[in-house]
């Protein structure tokens, strides 16, 4: 045990840092406090904290990709709780940015026209009956007394060319949608989630193709009956 010399409290040697300059190797201050001490310090000093944090990626490109993948539930926990904590946040600054806002809607509309994107209302229904309302990644159920509609995203990115279509469209929570943005998946995710959402949709695309080209008149409300009993693989 030691005592933490801000807070004053007696805490497991687990809860301090290490500082090889100290007898027993470890920091004075617990992890706690310092986690309290740095967010007071890039709140002060806001420019100062970002160009830090800059230039430690740069020095170290694949660290925090690595632990990215390694704690998504982590980061999409985190985000959820900010939002809910600002809920108005992006709605203020599409107010307050009004250019920037168009901008972004005319290089994604022109995104999907170059990629010759045509996903149909019958598509999004189908696929949001085949997810189940259930995030792709780190399997949340959408709770519709909480939680906004699910989006469907590009698993693989319209800004490097791929359009939406079944074969590249999955359900994701905002948390998990905001934090994958536009990159490759093996960028953010795991391999074993890569490897387990990508069989899911080559599944799901495959099983409407076969309907729509062996029925032509399978309705819609069919489809998405059917949707359920696909299996989750």
């Amino acid at each position: 045990m030691k005592a933490c010399t801000r807070c004053g409290q007696m805490k497991l040697a687990s809860e301090f840092g290490r500082n090889r300059c100290r007898s027993d190797g470890l920091a004075d201050n617990c992890k706690q406090c310092v986690r309290f001490l740095n967010k007071q310090y890039r709140l002060n000093h806001p420019e100062t904290a970002r160009r830090a944090a800059k230039a430690w990626a740069r020095e170290n490109p694949g660290k925090a990709a690595n632990w990215r993948r390694q704690n998504v539930a982590k980061i999409s926990e985190v985000n959820r709780k900010w939002r809910e904590a600002n809920p108005e946040y992006h709605h203020q600054w599409r107010k307050d940015n009004p250019d920037k806002e168009r901008a972004h809607k005319c290089r994604r509309r022109d995104l999907k026209i170059s990629s010759g994107e045509r996903f149909t209302d019958a598509m999004i229904r189908f696929c949001h009956a085949c997810w189940m309302d259930t995030c792709a990644v780190c399997n949340r159920v959408r709770d519709a007394s909480v939680d906004p509609s699910f989006h469907i995203d590009h698993w693989l990115p319209l800004s490097l060319g791929y359009k939406l279509s079944l074969d590249n469209a999955v359900i994701l929570c905002p948390s998990c949608n905001s934090h994958k943005q536009g990159r490759l998946p093996q960028d953010v995710f795991s391999s074993s989630v890569v490897h387990r959402i990508e069989k899911r949709i080559v599944h799901y695309a495959r099983t409407w193709e076969e309907v729509i080209w062996s029925e032509p008149q399978t309705t819609i409300e069919t489809l998405c009956e059917l949707a359920p009993t696909i299996g989750v693989l």
